[in-house]
């Protein structure tokens, strides 16, 4: 029997991992961006961006079984 005020883990996690990357973005993307390191932000972005993405897509699949 499951609790009903449980959040399942494809919810939390991955909103976690997100306020985690808008933390670090706050912390380190202005002194990136000032010694001109445009790419390495991009990059950075995007791959979090995709992980947080497949988190979500894996445990809610899971959650599913």
């Amino acid at each position: 029997m499951k609790r009903e005020g449980k959040v399942p883990k494809y919810i939390w996690l991955p909103a976690l991992l997100t306020l985690y990357f808008i933390g670090m973005s706050i912390a380190f993307v202005p002194e990136l961006l000032q010694k001109g390191e445009y790419t390495r932000v991009a990059v950075v972005s995007v791959v979090e961006i995709v992980v947080i993405i497949l988190v979500y897509l894996f445990y809610k699949k899971r959650a599913g079984k």
